[in-house]
């Protein structure tokens, strides 16, 4: 494993298809003691103006320009992080793309 990737982390990754029920689905379905984070790909058109795609047990995390896309430009990927994971113990990596969504643990 990388070095820079805690040996403890468990990852779940999923192409949603541009599904808003199989996002839903891996959201209330994945348990938050089973998984630490989980990778997004192909997210539902509005994932970024909707509330019901943030979870009680995961923060959700855009790509870092996604507020600054034009309608038509699509999200293509997302992290959600469980929310038992202290947030100062990582951080987004700021990228130039939608298409990208990183996350760095310090």
């Amino acid at each position: 494993m990388n070095d820079d990737v805690p040996d403890w982390l468990r990852v779940r990754d999923l192409n949603c298809r541009k599904q808003p029920e199989v996002l839903m689905s891996l959201l209330n379905d994945t348990s938050p003691s089973k998984f630490d984070i989980l990778t997004v790909q192909e997210l539902p058109y509005h994932i970024a103006t909707r509330a019901s795609f943030q979870h009680k047990d995961w923060h959700l995390i855009l790509p870092s320009n996604a507020h600054l896309r034009r309608r038509d430009q699509l999200i293509r990927s997302a992290i959600y992080v469980n929310k038992s994971i202290p947030s100062d113990t990582y951080s987004q990596i700021y990228l130039k793309s939608l298409d990208v969504a990183g996350l760095r643990f310090i």
